[in-house]
């Protein structure tokens, strides 16, 4: 089953604690899950939270890896 990174991250983390450490609801949490975005100002600490890398997350800020 594919995950998207942001399904992986928030496996990693749990929605409820990524929730309780950035001080947003559960609710926040869940509509970027659906939608399939995460607020640019958030990656970087999802990032370090869950070891998704910020290249997964965002690719359309950040692009990919390859282009480092």
């Amino acid at each position: 089953m594919y995950l998207t990174p942001i399904e992986k991250a928030l496996r990693i983390i749990g929605k409820a604690q990524l929730a309780r450490e950035l001080g947003l609801t559960r609710a926040a949490i869940y509509a970027w899950a659906k939608n399939g975005r995460i607020p640019a100002h958030y990656i970087l600490r999802i990032e370090q939270m869950s070891g998704v890398s910020r290249f997964e997350l965002s690719p359309e800020i950040y692009g990919s890896e390859a282009d480092i």
